[in-house]
């Protein structure tokens, strides 16, 4: 951080905001934000409802922006503030194959976990970008709008917050308390969560079929229509019965 000062002194403080659901990675990236002398941390939101208030009132220079909020994405939080312009650094859990398909656009990203030194790189960007130059808002939606990204289901579990990738996830099995998750590979997350929780928070291709068994749509094989019930068989080969009036495919 020895070239700070003379950026510093060369140039105003940067308006920021920082956008996550998550108060430990708002309070870490204001830790590290606070030790920047030219950053002027205007505010946080926990969620894109918050975040677009609050960028539209304060009007920020830099937005350290979550992609995947609990009301929203930040993809969306981006076409509501749209024509605000602020320079955009995204912070994402995703794999970085994703986020090729935006990165021209955006200033930086931080993929989660990073580490103190990625941190100031990125910022670093933010001051060596042209003060007259735009980080085009609309460039970086158009390119959004043109790839899709498969948002991870988070699910919470005490202090540890899972990442779930849907497309991989074949079916979910009731198992006391816990829940077991079946994955494409074969392998098994035990996770401690209810069936009655996930089908709040999973993506409409998941649907429950009985008590105990979600599965995902996209996995079906076939489904054989009996007297009272239907047997369900998944493209990795498992069967399941399901009651009729849980038949919503």
């Amino acid at each position: 951080m020895g070239d700070q000062r003379n950026i510093t002194s060369t140039m105003s403080k940067i308006k920021t905001i920082v956008v996550d659901d998550e108060a430990p990675s708002r309070r870490r990236v204001k830790k590290l934000l606070s030790a920047m002398e030219d950053i002027d941390l205007q505010g946080e939101a926990e969620n894109g409802a918050q975040a677009i208030s609050l960028i539209k009132n304060i009007i920020p220079d830099l937005v350290l922006l979550d992609i995947q909020l609990k009301d929203m994405t930040g993809f969306e939080v981006l076409k509501s503030i749209d024509p605000i312009n602020p320079k955009i650094i995204f912070i994402t859990a995703y794999d970085s194959y994703a986020i090729q398909a935006f990165e021209e656009n955006a200033i930086d990203y931080l993929l989660k976990p990073y580490n103190e030194s990625r941190f100031e790189e990125a910022i670093n960007r933010v001051r060596r970008f042209p003060a007259t130059e735009s980080s085009s808002l609309s460039d970086l939606l158009n390119k959004i709008s043109h790839f899709s990204i498969n948002a991870k289901i988070k699910i919470q579990e005490g202090k540890t917050t899972h990442l779930i990738d849907p497309d991989k996830l074949t079916y979910i099995q009731s198992d006391g308390h816990y829940s077991d998750f079946h994955f494409e590979d074969r392998s098994v997350r035990l996770i401690r969560v209810s069936l009655k929780v996930l089908e709040k928070i999973l993506p409409d291709k998941f649907v429950r079929i009985n008590k105990s068994v979600i599965v995902n749509k996209d996995q079906i094989a076939s489904i054989r229509n009996l007297k009272s019930t239907s047997e369900i068989e998944l493209q990795s080969g498992e069967r399941f019965s399901s009651s009729k009036r849980n038949h919503h495919f």
